[in-house]
């Protein structure tokens, strides 16, 4: 049996700016964003005497169980669209995670991609290094939603807190960056109770008239470089600010704009933003260290791990 694991991304400055409508107009876009210590968790075999070897079954385990033997009626999007592109053997795979998989805003959905095709490559015999799973995995889930921006997938792949910086039809660019600063703020998440359709949220945002989002990451950069820490959570808010300026669809449920206020107005929460194309999922928090919260925030520490075989 062959198992993978790969975390999911959490971005803190420059998302939108990795979408094709924003290349498109400014030719390159970047981004700050780090790996939680949350997975998504992919096995796959094939059985001796069983429905693989036997019955000539493709076996399919998520929130959901399939057995098929055409791979074309596989139901999982994810793993149709994998079988469309690899001529592979009838197996087994099993799809499971630390969180849920729809609407989170975490991109666990670019995680499993990662995971599929790393442990997929590993079952047929081929090795790939990480940076090469995320290009086939951004090529596998493109097919599936041709509005996904770069950030997703290749800060999935690749662990750590990092700066990617995009261009179309070239390789990201990671720039790793200090951590120290995770010793003086603790990370929340912050869960709205809404899920969303992150495709329906995309194809509304706006591009900005003027480059954005670059110049904040740039600064944000320097702030963290030079251990002003607080200025960098000021770039934090306003990027924030800038991402709902860009999508009127970010805080379209009203329960979701309340806990934005409530947020703004906890004197303890030094900054905060709603994870990945909003309307949904989770908001994340910083805190101070030390800081008492209610139970209702999730604590999630920085992970260095990118997409894993698990041994």
């Amino acid at each position: 049996m062959i198992t993978v694991k790969c975390p999911v991304r959490i971005s803190l400055l420059g998302g939108s700016s990795d979408l094709d409508s924003y290349l498109d107009v400014y030719g390159n876009g970047s981004v700050i964003s780090f790996t939680p210590n949350l997975y998504t968790y992919i096995s796959v075999y094939k059985d001796v005497l069983g429905k693989n070897n036997l019955e000539k079954k493709y076996i399919i385990n998520y929130s959901k169980r399939e057995e098929v033997i055409d791979s074309n009626e596989i139901q999982n999007d994810l793993v149709r669209e994998y079988y469309k592109t690899v001529k592979v053997e009838p197996c087994s795979i099993h799809m499971t995670s630390d969180i849920f998989s729809h609407g989170s805003g975490l991109a666990v959905s670019s995680s499993y991609s990662c995971g599929l095709i790393m442990a997929m490559a590993e079952f047929r015999g081929k090795k790939l290094t990480q940076i090469e799973c995320g290009i086939d995995a951004h090529n596998l889930e493109k097919n599936i939603n041709p509005l996904l921006g770069y950030q997703d997938v290749f800060g999935c792949c690749i662990g750590g807190f990092k700066k990617i910086e995009f261009e179309k039809n070239t390789l990201p660019k990671y720039t790793f960056l200090p951590t120290k600063i995770f010793n003086y703020f603790d990370c929340y998440l912050y869960y709205t109770g809404y899920t969303r359709s992150s495709t329906e949220v995309l194809k509304n945002v706006i591009v900005p008239k003027q480059d954005t989002f670059n110049p904040l990451v740039k600064q944000a950069e320097k702030y963290l470089l030079n251990e002003q820490y607080y200025l960098f959570m000021d770039m934090m808010k306003e990027g924030w600010e800038e991402k709902k300026r860009t999508s009127k669809n970010v805080l379209q449920n009203v329960k979701i704009l309340e806990i934005d206020t409530m947020l703004s107005n906890m004197k303890e929460c030094v900054a905060h933003k709603l994870c990945g194309a909003g309307n949904g999922g989770f908001f994340l928090c910083f805190f101070e260290k030390g800081t008492q919260v209610s139970n209702e925030f999730y604590k999630i520490n920085l992970t260095a791990d990118g997409v894993t075989r698990i041994i």
